[in-house]
């Protein structure tokens, strides 16, 4: 990747040193122009938690907003005051521009929620997205086991997703191309018998997956279990994982620039995914499978820990960019993986039915810290020089090395204590991987980032605080 132009970087910057919001097109500066709002302009959204969405970030509903509450009816006008009942009426009417804001409740979905109509750069997204309001109750979009996806968007394009808790489906959102321009952010995806989150799928069997897709700022977590706490274990159920992306070796491509990022999975939260099955072989927290010659692709600022599978990983997959991460104790299921494969970070080719070649990955700020399994695995039939690995802090079982290619300027840590997490656990509930003061990760990161990457840490901290960007997914700051 070339960089950004200088013009739009200056621009990014500008978003990241001061608390505004401002969206650029990347598809046409031109037709959609830069739209800049307070940041408490929907700091009363419900989320999983606060996150600060910079560069995919855009104006919520352009034109008319309806609404959804479990106490309407599909036969009212879909105002506030007369809400319809149902999602899927929704999904069936609105246009582009146009949203629907959904009052809390819990929606039992038998059908795949499927929109009708995409967006457009001229009119705006579609959005569908939680009722604002600190009092409002969540909404839970519910299934019953037997439906595949909770909301599937099979090719659809320009669509926002904001602020639901979708469980009980085999996957909870599909996007399939050729979608393209697809926001998924501040959702709690869970309990779903398969993946959380898949870009998979095909035109024709042979261009797969989304372009253009953000994934930003979702709790991710116990999909591959039944609701009961259960590995789930039936008939096409647990082979997924936490994020899924799968372009089957032939991604879809909406535009051929690639001076700029084209999709995102940026500050989620994912853990305790699992394959279940008898072949072990998924439950990663975040994958990308047989990626192919993908459009650049960036994963950064995401805390990724106790999942069955890998942290990250790469397979057949080109230009893609791991930053500043925070993986701790993932690869849970033993019986998943060969030990050389078994990694908190893991990239290697498909040598089989066709080869697909990793090259172009960097790994980059990075904390993999696991007491088990390597903390990077690395193997491809490419130069190992295509693997950009600099300023990464490893810690873990010193026994485990001979697999991990440290790289440039890395910190080595043997006891997981020593990297100084503020609690350093597996348990959701306590667990707090933000820098204490005097961790060794703090201003040790590179500054030689790509444009568009690393502005703000997970709670959106803008980086860097101090003289340098610090390592994993939170940025130190002071007092």
């Amino acid at each position: 990747m070339s960089g950004i132009s200088a013009s739009l970087g200056r621009i990014i910057t500008w978003m990241g040193r001061y608390s505004i919001i401002c969206s650029i097109s990347l598809v046409s500066i031109a037709l959609i122009g830069l739209w800049c709002q307070p940041e408490v302009a929907w700091a009363d959204t419900p989320t999983p938690r606060a996150f600060l969405p910079l560069i995919f970030n855009r104006p919520d509903i352009l034109g008319k907003a309806y609404y959804v509450a479990t106490d309407g009816s599909d036969s009212n006008p879909g105002t506030e005051d007369q809400p319809w009942e149902t999602i899927q009426h929704a999904a069936g009417r609105l246009q582009a521009g146009e949203g629907v804001l959904i009052r809390g409740g819990t929606y039992t979905v038998t059908v795949s929620i499927s929109p009708k109509y995409s967006g457009n750069p001229n009119n705006g997204y579609i959005t569908f997205k939680a009722y604002p309001g600190k009092d409002e109750p969540p909404v839970v979009l519910q299934g019953d086991g037997s439906t595949y996806d909770g909301i599937f968007l099979g090719g659809d394009s320009y669509i926002i997703i904001e602020g639901l808790t979708i469980r009980g489906f085999y996957q909870g959102i599909a996007c399939q191309a050729p979608g393209h321009h697809i926001i998924i952010r501040n959702n709690i995806v869970e309990y779903n018998l398969k993946s959380g989150i898949s870009s998979a799928g095909h035109v024709e069997g042979t261009k797969n997956a989304c372009d253009y897709l953000t994934i930003e700022g979702n709790v991710v977590h116990h999909n591959g279990y039944y609701e009961d706490g259960a590995p789930a274990t039936g008939p096409g159920e647990g082979t997924g994982s936490g994020i899924n992306i799968n372009p089957g070796g032939n991604p879809y491509v909406f535009d051929t620039d690639y001076s700029h990022f084209h999709s995102v999975i940026r500050g989620n939260r994912v853990y305790h995914n699992i394959d279940g099955t008898g072949d072990h072989l998924e439950g990663h927290g975040i994958i990308i499978d047989r990626g192919g010659n993908l459009p650049p692709f960036l994963i950064e600022n995401n805390v990724v820990f106790d999942n069955g599978g890998k942290g990250i990983h790469l397979y057949g997959a080109q230009n893609v960019w791991i930053v500043g991460n925070t993986l701790y104790k993932n690869c849970t299921d033993w019986d998943s993986i060969s030990l050389q494969t078994q990694a908190e970070i893991a990239v290697y080719d498909v040598k089989l039915p066709s080869h697909l070649p990793t090259k172009n990955i960097h790994v980059l700020n990075n904390i993999a810290c696991s007491n088990d399994p390597f903390q990077i695995t690395y193997f491809t039939s490419e130069d190992p020089y295509k693997l950009t690995m600099k300023n990464n802090l490893w810690c873990g079982n010193p026994y485990r090395e001979t697999y991990s290619p440290y790289g440039t300027d890395y910190i080595r840590r043997l006891n997981p204590e020593d990297v100084k997490f503020v609690n350093r656990s597996s348990d959701p509930a306590i667990a707090d991987f933000h820098l204490q003061e005097d961790s060794p990760a703090i201003d040790q990161g590179t500054n030689s980032l790509e444009p568009g990457s690393q502005l703000v840490d997970f709670d959106g901290t803008t980086r860097p605080q101090e003289q340098g960007y610090d390592m994993g997914a939170y940025e130190y700051k002071p007092d």
